[in-house]
Order: structure tokens, then sequence, then C-alpha cells
């Protein structure tokens, strides 16, 4: 009976999902296809070899940016559907470049902190009856479900990286990227569960259960990664980096607390009057586990970028990631993925710029299917951008957003061998700005 009402834990940290927030000033208002540009310090996440490049020595960042992650689950208990909202106000990207020419001629460096995914969580629900099962003779109703949850989860990287130009076509380039993933969740769930005998509506069972699980993931990687970008002829540009790393230190505590009391009497009962013999049985369980994520998966990216003119601007990028299958942990295990990105830029006048894109942000779980149980979900995102940049010789502001929407599998019920359909949307809203040093 438990593991009918009992719904899967929302503090799960969303390493399936590598564009949940997309990187950078520009490189966000062109949808990530940045990896045959990156000539800003947003190279040292697209690709390092761009920023040789560069033109001039930049200070970036978003002022501030709104972040709502909403996900729908259909049809979960008794016809009701369950909703998830997650949201924060953020930084997700501050960077800085500088020509290093006066060293060496050709070399130049950058640094960069940044948000590739956040979370944050307070969610109250409650479920009135609804049946949730039964035969012929018996009927199972769910009388009452309460849920709370608190959930803060961030992941965050500082980067540093260097470009060299070989010539004025081609250059290469090197960085190192520091990852922490962060999470904290406390999930109560309180529900209370009838066994009504058909024939004579009498109550037979009443079964109400707690469960107050705490879990906390944290994870430290480092993530060398190289580069290298060539011209072709006059306007056209292509870039190739690749990123592998390794966790240096990873853990997962878990903390649970449950209490089952169940009343069980079939002599003498009506419908409002609940069985008198009680069992209670507490428990507690206290876990932790040394390596749940496993490897870090590892990167590829492929990128084209088509100088029109100087108006106009279409790039497009593909980018691969390993999967990482080796962790102790079960639905943190990653299966491979490969997503799309396509941009443009366009000079409407010499200050006013406008840039679009269309991306993929595709989930890197493996497919949710009936029959089995405790799966989680599988949901991938299609989504596109379209930001406002006000460009002078040596400021430039942009205002946007990236909207992402998509469908999915899940499967929300512990221990249920039933799906249900999904869907979500991931919206971000931002304010950057870039002034030259």
């Amino acid at each position: 009976m438990v593991g009918v009402l009992a719904l899967s834990p929302v503090g799960r940290a969303d390493v399936f999902h590598y564009n949940n927030v997309l990187v950078g000033d520009r490189a966000n208002g062109m949808g990530g296809a940045y990896s045959a540009v990156a000539d800003d310090a947003s190279g040292t996440y697209y690709n390092p070899a761009g920023i040789a490049f560069a033109q001039s020595n930049d200070l970036s960042g978003s002022a501030n940016a709104y972040y709502n992650k909403s996900l729908l689950y259909k049809n979960v208990l008794g016809g009701q559907d369950y909703t998830e909202n997650a949201g924060g106000l953020f930084s997700p990207f501050i960077g800085i470049l500088n020509k290093l020419d006066r060293f060496v001629p050709g070399l130049v460096g950058a640094f960069s902190f940044y948000t590739s995914d956040t979370e944050l969580l307070n969610q109250n629900d409650r479920w009135p009856l609804v049946l949730v099962g039964g035969s012929e003779t018996k009927a199972t109703a769910l009388d009452g479900f309460h849920r709370t949850v608190q959930l803060k989860s961030s992941t965050s990287h500082a980067a540093i990286a260097a470009g060299y130009r070989l010539s004025g076509r081609m250059s290469i380039g090197a960085g190192l990227r520091y990852t922490m993933i962060d999470e904290l969740s406390q999930d109560f769930q309180k529900s209370t569960a009838l066994v009504l005998d058909i024939a004579t509506g009498k109550i037979t069972k009443k079964s109400t259960t707690y469960v107050n699980t705490r879990t906390s993931l944290s994870a430290i990687g480092v993530e060398p990664n190289v580069g290298a970008q060539m011209a072709l002829g006059q306007s056209l540009s292509i870039g190739l980096s690749f990123r592998k790393g390794m966790m240096m230190s990873q853990a997962m505590e878990q903390a649970s607390d449950s209490l089952s009391v169940t009343r069980e009497d079939a002599t003498e009962v009506t419908a409002d009057t609940a069985p008198t013999s009680s069992t209670e049985t507490p428990s507690t369980e206290d876990t932790k586990i040394s390596n749940p994520f496993g490897s870090i998966p590892g990167e590829v990216r492929l990128g084209a970028a088509w100088f029109a003119s100087p108006k106009l601007l279409v790039s497009g990028d593909l980018s691969y990631y390993d999967p990482a299958t080796d962790g102790k942990v079960s639905w943190l295990r990653r299966q491979s993925v490969l997503n799309y990105a396509a941009g443009t830029e366009y000079y409407v006048t010499p200050s006013i710029a406008l840039r679009a894109g269309a991306f993929t942000n595709n989930d890197a779980r493996p497919d949710v299917v009936t029959g089995k149980t405790n799966q989680g979900a599988k949901i991938d995102f299609k989504g596109g951008s379209l930001f406002v940049a006000y460009v002078q010789p040596n400021t430039q502001l942009s205002l946007g957003a990236v909207v992402q929407g998509g469908t999915g599998k899940s499967q929300k019920l512990e221990g249920a061998t039933k799906t249900e359909d999904m869907s979500g949307s991931i919206t971000t809203l931002s304010f950057s700005a870039t002034t030259s040093l």
C-alpha cells in the first residue's frame, strides 16, 4: 500500500539536461550556437580557441535573470494531474577577457563564472478523496494525501582558458573548468488509505503512512578542454572543442523517518467508522553513498558560422555528450545525448542588433516503459531565444528571453508499473551587459 501512495522524490539534481540555462551574453541570444564564434569570455564554455580572435579586452555579465521550470505529470492519482514548479533569481554568467599580446603576440586569456542549472522549490500539495484501485469485492481509496517539499539545488562553474592565434585564419585553445553541484531537499508525505467492502459498505482497513526524507547531494569536478577554430575563405568559420573531466569528490546522504499506522477489524464496522485494532511500524534509515554520480560525461562540440555580411551572422552547432553509467545511484546514470542549435544575429541599424536561436535540450535518462518500476521521468525539450541588443563602440546591452517546451513519459508513483504522460516548460528572462576595458 505504501508503494502505491508514495510519490517519487522531487529532490533530484537535473544533471540530465545540458541546456537548461544557456551560457554567455551574445551566445544566449543565438541559442547556444557559438562554438565557431566564441570570441568573448563565454569561449571558456563553447570553444577556448575562439577567444584568440577577440577584438578588445571585455568584461561581461548578466545583471540578473528570472528562471522558472514547470513539470506537469498527467493522471497520476485518480485521474488527477500533479504539477511541480521551481524557479529563482540568479546571475548566470560573469566573464572577463584580456588580450595578452604584451607577453606573447596572439595570446588571449579569459575567466568566467556561470550557473548551468538552478532549482528553488517550495511545494505544498493536498489531494482529496480519490479512488486508486480495487476489485469486484473491494475498493481502495486515498482519503487525503499531503506532500510538502523544499528543494534548493544549483550547478555552478568557474572556468579559465587561453587562446592562441597560429595565423590570421587559425587558432587553438585550452581551458580548465571547476564544477560544483550542491543540492539540499526535504520531502514530507502523509497519506491515508481506506479499503472498503463493496457489498457491505464497511471500511475493513485504514492505513496512515508518514514519510519524511532529507537528502543532500554534492560533487566537485575538474574538466580540461581543448579547441580549434579555422576560417575557410572570407566568410565561413568552423570550430571544434572537446571536454573530458573527472570527479574530485562526490557524496550523497539521505535520512528517512517513516511511520505506518494500520487499523484493521472487519466486525461491526460502518462506512463512517474506522476499524479499531491498531499496529504501528516506525522506522529510521540513514544512507551514505560515496560515488553517486560516477564519471563526468565527455563533451564534443562542432560548429560552423557564416558571416554573410557585416549585418548578418548565421551559425549552427552540434554537441555530443558521453554516457555516464558507473555511478552507485541508479537514477543518476546518464545515456549519451546529441543536441542541435542554430542561431542568427542581424544588425537592424549600426547600434541595434536582433539575435535569435533554436536548440534542443534532450534528456540523458533512458526511455520510460510500462511494466518496470521506479523509472523516474524522461522529457526532451525544444527551445528558442530572442534578444535585442544595443551596441556602442565600448558598451553593449541586451535584453531577451529563452523559452523551452517539451513532452515525455514519467512514472511518478513509487512501486507502480504504469506510466503517465508529462509536459514541461522552462523560461529564462535576462538582462546582460558587456563593456570594453
